[in-house]
């Protein structure tokens, strides 16, 4: 990847980005975010896992010159919470051949999580 770094938001392209790319995020975070996520999602600020969460831009040039100095222990970081985090990597679409008819016909896999009521 041509791209050194995404400076993002709080959403999925961030951790889509990092997890294609092997490269950090720059998050950014309005004040009193990160105790407004922790509370509502109980768990910690993942975004810290594969970059930086700019809190003002008082500090982005700062974070900025310090993702692009420190990029191969960002890469390893990445790569080790991405292989935590995404199952089947390297053969999702293996998997999801060999699931379809799961999808399709809307019927329960042994081991899925379902949330609500969307399996017969």
């Amino acid at each position: 990847s041509k791209t050194a770094l995404l400076i993002s938001d709080f959403s999925s392209v961030g951790q889509t980005f990092a997890f294609a790319t092997k490269q950090p995020i720059l998050s950014l975070s309005k004040k009193g975010f990160n105790k407004q996520y922790q509370k509502i999602f109980k768990k910690k600020d993942i975004r810290k896992n594969y970059g930086l969460v700019l809190n003002n831009l008082d500090e982005l040039v700062e974070k900025v010159t310090y993702l692009l100095k420190n990029q191969v222990q960002f890469k390893k970081q990445i790569k080790q919470y991405r292989n935590e985090q995404v199952f089947n990597l390297g053969h999702a679409d293996k998997y999801l051949i060999d699931n379809f008819d799961y999808i399709l016909n809307k019927k329960k896999h042994p081991d899925w999580f379902y949330i609500g009521n969307n399996s017969k």
